[in-house]
């Protein structure tokens, strides 16, 4: 999608969709291969990344942007996850969050991390909850929204599809997260197509899972983009 790319932003829908998962896990595999990343949270609001990553400091992206510290390196907390993977916390959390992310800073900030680093991960709010990720995504140049099984309503496919023909997102791809392999458990055995499929649904109150299938992978996708495409 950007043959040369070094900055990758995650967003999602909502909360609770595995898009830090997914992050980690993909700075832990671009690491293997040799390669430098760093993980920066720029979810100042909620930290999810830096809680993960232990920062119990009040430095990171926060205090970057507010000018507060000027050398990165200081903010940095080395070998996260792996000898190769660095991350960056959120830092304290400010009270002007969006206004404080749409300051030149965060194009310095990545200019700086491009210096050092052969990937950047951004860790960002979901789509839906704030503005920040549209914010941020001005210096991102591959877009990864997440989409996990069984929490997504799938009537907001029509709303995704439009902000991927519009380029509301720079390079927009979808990942799908946490998909049931449905043809196992019937004895089916390996095989790609086969016994996928995605649904919508909701957490209940007591934190179980509610879901309904509607629809095989390959539909789903159709949806997501145009059919001469897939």
């Amino acid at each position: 999608m950007n043959k040369g790319a070094k900055v990758l932003m995650f967003t999602s829908t909502m909360a609770g969709e595995g898009k830090t998962f997914v992050s980690r896990n993909l700075a832990v595999i671009l690491a293997g291969t040799g390669k430098k990343v760093v993980l920066v949270d720029t979810d100042i609001r909620k930290r999810t990344q830096s809680k993960l990553s232990g920062a119990k400091c009040k430095e990171g992206v926060s205090t970057f942007l507010s000018g507060i510290y000027t050398d990165i390196s200081e903010l940095i907390i080395p070998a996260q996850l792996h000898p190769n993977v660095d991350v960056l916390p959120a830092g304290s959390i400010p009270p002007n969050p969006a206004e404080l992310l749409m300051s030149d800073r965060l194009e310095l900030l990545i200019a700086e991390l491009k210096k050092h680093y052969d990937y950047i991960i951004l860790d960002n709010v979901p789509a839906l909850v704030v503005a920040d990720a549209s914010i941020v995504n001005r210096v991102a140049e591959i877009t990864m929204y997440v989409i996990r099984e069984g929490i997504l309503d799938r009537r907001y496919l029509t709303e995704l599809e439009r902000l991927h023909r519009e380029k509301k997102f720079n390079n927009m791809c979808v990942v799908l997260n946490d998909v049931k392999d449905k043809g196992k458990r019937y004895g089916y055995g390996y095989g790609y197509g086969y016994g996928y499929g995605y649904g919508y649904g909701y957490y209940t109150e007591d934190g179980g899972r509610k879901r309904k299938h509607v629809s095989s992978r390959s539909s789903l996708l159709k949806r997501l983009f145009n059919k001469k495409r897939i």
